[in-house]
């Protein structure tokens, strides 16, 4: 497992009053990170900074127990699913045949899907990721098919934007 971490822009205060890069210096920097290397994370996120006073006060949502239980639940969905299946224990280790398999969609998240890739043109490297953390998503719920939502979610976890990041910088 790989877990990164990067500032959005060569001062780490895009989107703030702070920032004083330019949009090419935010766009080089961000293409820092080679297509192919990017492309094989399957999960990229855009975090927003935090308001300290905010965060004093507000509700920290569902404990680290609660959490816990979520994903062992769902680690044992898919170890149920791959106990027959070779070196393969968790969604994030499907083949291709495997996702063909076990990545049934519903007819609208078909259509969902289907929609973005029309528009983004994803490699089929990032069509089966979108997949595998589809199926993930619907595992957290114990659903059967992945739906809908589903492929949302998945979509909205490689929230940062492609289309900014395809720019070419000369």
């Amino acid at each position: 497992m790989l877990i990164a971490a990067m500032n959005p822009c060569p001062c780490g205060y895009y989107g703030q009053k702070k920032c004083r890069c330019t949009d090419y210096e935010v766009l080089k920097y961000q293409q820092r990170i080679s297509g192919p290397i990017f492309d094989r994370m399957d999960l990229q996120k855009f975090v927003h900074p935090v308001d300290f006073i905010e965060l004093s006060t507000q509700n920290l949502g569902k404990t680290s127990a609660e959490l816990r239980e979520r994903v062992e639940f769902t680690r044992n969905i898919q170890k149920a699913r791959f106990a027959q299946v070779e070196k393969v224990n968790c969604n994030a280790q499907m083949t291709a045949s495997l996702i063909r398999e076990f990545c049934v969609l519903e007819s609208e998240g078909r259509r969902l899907l289907k929609m973005a890739y029309d528009r983004f043109r994803y490699s089929a490297r990032t069509f089966h990721k979108f997949l595998k953390v589809a199926r993930t998503f619907a595992d957290l719920e114990g659903a059967p098919k992945i739906r809908k939502r589903d492929i949302a979610a998945a979509l909205l976890a490689r929230d940062l934007d492609k289309e900014l990041r395809s720019m070419l910088v000369i």
